[in-house]
């Protein structure tokens, strides 16, 4: 019975996908041991996290992120992280290279470096988790999933060439179409319009 309310769901084909789901704990795993390396390490040697958030501000002026008023434009978020998104879980078109954990490790490193800047600046690691959270409740897993079809990507079309993987090509593709725009997707764009509209809010409520 459990068995097929799963082939039910949207996303059930993956529900089943050991494979899947074996990509999906390392990249989650890896994700949070990454991201409290590089706090750690962005506290012993400052001037790397100061120099990061002055790339990730020049960054986020370069992408058209904030509107003229200064404000946080919900739709360029939302169409600037999908895009990224994308290219995070295609690099997984790349068989071998495994690119998609290279782009996993560069999130996780910043999301660090961020944290390790904001207790060098003296200010309070909770606020930036305050700042970080609201929003990053519905990013943080997208880009979990994201790395996660990139790998499985890889790993499948790694495994074909070297002759162990016959699973046909197009349900692989389609399922992780799926869970691009059923799980993906939705969950970057409440993140976007929490980003855009509630954090300021809350953070300026805070400072």
């Amino acid at each position: 019975m459990e068995e097929n309310n799963r082939s039910s769901l949207p996303l059930g084909p993956f529900y089943r996908d050991e494979r899947f789901l074996h990509a999906l704990r390392i990249t989650a795993v890896s994700f949070v041991v990454l991201v409290v390396l590089s706090l750690a390490a962005g506290l012993l040697f400052p001037s790397i996290p100061a120099n990061l958030a002055q790339q990730f501000h020049h960054m986020v002026d370069e992408a058209g992120l904030v509107d003229e008023t200064g404000a946080y434009d919900a739709l360029a978020i939302f169409s600037h992280n999908l895009q990224a998104m994308a290219i995070a879980a295609f690099c997984g078109l790349i068989p071998f290279l495994h690119l998609p954990a290279l782009l996993l490790g560069v999130n996780a490193m910043l999301l660090g470096a961020m944290a390790a800047h904001y207790v060098n600046s003296g200010l309070s690691l909770l606020l930036y988790l305050t700042g970080l959270f609201p929003h990053g409740i519905f990013e943080l897993p997208a880009i979990v999933l994201s790395m996660t079809c990139g790998l499985y990507l890889c790993n499948y079309l790694t495994g074909r060439i070297i002759r162990r993987d016959q699973t046909p090509r197009q349900p692989v593709f389609r399922r992780i179409a799926r869970v691009f725009c059923l799980a993906i997707a939705p969950l970057l764009l409440l993140a976007a319009l929490l980003e855009a509209y509630v954090t300021p809010l809350i953070l300026n409520s805070l400072l």
